[in-house]
This record gives C-alpha cells, structure tokens and sequence, in this order.
C-alpha cells in the first residue's frame, strides 16, 4: 500500500472509532406512538410536579390525551399535545378507596369553559394495550368529552 491509501484507511479507522454507539438498552426507550412520545415528554419537561405526588395517571386515544392529578395541581395534555390544560387545587386528601369527581372553569385558548371530571374505582380495560386498569375516567371539556382507562399511584 502506498503512503496515501495508507493514510486514507487510519483516517477511516480513526473516524468509525470516534463515532458513539448506541446503547443496546436503548431501543425499550423509543416511543411507540404519540401517546408515548407525550408521556416521554412529560417525564422531561422540568416543572414544580418534581416535588408534588403524582396520585392518578391515565392515558386515552384517539386523540392521544392524558391526565395527570398531582396534590397541588392536574395536568391534562390533549391532541397529541397540541394543548394542555394546568389546573391548581388542593388534591392532597384524594384516596384511591373514595369517588372523585372535580368541577372547575378553565380558560382555554382564551375561552372560559367548565371542566369536569370523574374517577370511577371500576376496573377499565385499556383500549391500546389491553392491561386491566384500576379506574375509568371521564373528562369532559366544553363539550368534547374524553375516557381513558387509569391507575391510582397512592396506597391510601
């Protein structure tokens, strides 16, 4: 071999060496869907919910939608993300073992309109996946309503 292709080829070595590989574990941590994409999303995003208890997560479809009710607020995604809602109240005395239901008026995109919603502690299959989940949801917005299928992250 000649001096450049012998050149050529420690380049080429160095530069595959250099390069990073990709974890094997990493492929599990690839969203799915956009449900998943959302629910990443949240996991990420830096916000107060750090330090307030996560009590009920639920996930619906169709569109992708979820609802997370924490002590200090709830936080609803809505389209794929494409809207949310941030509501603040005192959730800290919520018990898995106890109806729930919460009334409120919300301002979204710049229109008062009521939000309700309720947790029935009745076992729910979840549409996408199939898993038993501990509760039904129901949330209605104006008047566009979502269900989703949910579990309590409490033991009380």
């Amino acid at each position: 071999m000649n001096f450049l292709n012998k050149f050529c080829f420690f380049l080429s070595v160095l530069f595959i060496s250099s390069c990073d590989s990709i974890p094997e574990d990493t492929e599990s941590e690839i969203p799915l869907s956009k449900t998943d994409l959302l629910i990443s999303a949240l996991d990420n995003e830096p916000s107060e919910e750090k330090t307030n208890t996560l009590l009920f997560k639920a996930n619906g479809f169709e569109p992708g939608w979820l609802i997370e009710i924490y002590e200090q607020n709830i936080k609803v995604i809505l389209d794929y993300g494409n809207d949310s809602l941030l509501v603040k109240a005192d959730f800290s005395k919520m018990k898995k073992s106890e109806a729930f239901s919460f009334q409120a008026e919300v301002d979204k995109n710049g229109t008062k309109m009521p939000l309700n919603i309720k947790l029935e502690n009745t076992s729910c299959k979840d549409e996408a996946t199939g898993e038993l989940k501990e509760a039904k949801v129901t949330m209605k917005i104006g008047d566009k309503s979502y269900i989703a299928c949910g579990n309590y992250l409490i033991s009380r």
